[in-house]
């Protein structure tokens, strides 16, 4: 009795393990709708409307409109400290999964209002060169900025482990105290 109660106990084991998976699914949405008017001094107005949405429904996968990979941070940088993110194996999941991305197909970096100074992302030397092309290159969010980026089909952002898979983001405050919320999306092939 007791040998069959142990080989069962091992395949129920293996049964749960591989039922476990992360599952990407959901939508994106990148859009304004702005009117600018002019009023001449007759007082006859002209407008002009500018309108741009972009739609993109995510599945789960490592093809055309899929993602299999998400990670999301707040990260705080305290006066002149700087986060390096490794993200080729250096970036753990809240499930507490390691993982790299071979391609990022989603950035969003949101530097919030109350900051007191502006956050570099960039300037590293094994930069994520297909984002970020040269060693020097960076972008500044200044507090309340932010900046996003979507690639859903097959041009989306390569990553390349140990010559450029590296995200800096960099506190440029003498005296404050930084934080920069960062979304990644992209798949493991």
């Amino acid at each position: 009795m007791k040998r069959f109660a142990i080989v069962l106990g091992f395949m129920l084991i293996a049964s749960c393990a591989a039922a476990e998976e992360t599952v990407v699914r959901g939508t994106l949405f990148e859009g304004q709708s702005l009117t600018y008017t002019f009023t001449d001094d007759l007082g006859q107005k002209t407008a002009q409307q500018f309108s741009s949405n972009k739609l993109w429904t995510v599945s789960d996968g490592v093809t055309t409109n899929q993602m299999d990979l998400l990670w999301t941070a707040r990260i705080t940088l305290t006066e002149g400290a700087s986060q390096t993110l490794d993200l080729a194996g250096g970036l753990t999941n809240r499930f507490g999964n390691t993982f790299s991305f071979a391609a990022v197909k989603w950035l969003q970096v949101n530097a919030p209002e109350s900051n007191s100074g502006s956050v570099t992302m960039g300037n590293e030397i094994a930069h994520w060169a297909t984002f970020l092309s040269g060693t020097n290159d960076s972008v500044l969010l200044r507090p309340g900025c932010g900046l996003m980026v979507i690639c859903p089909g097959t041009n989306s952002y390569g990553v390349t482990a140990t010559t450029g898979d590296l995200l800096k983001f960099s506190n440029d405050a003498v005296a404050y105290t930084n934080i920069v919320d960062v979304y990644i999306g992209g798949t493991s092939l």
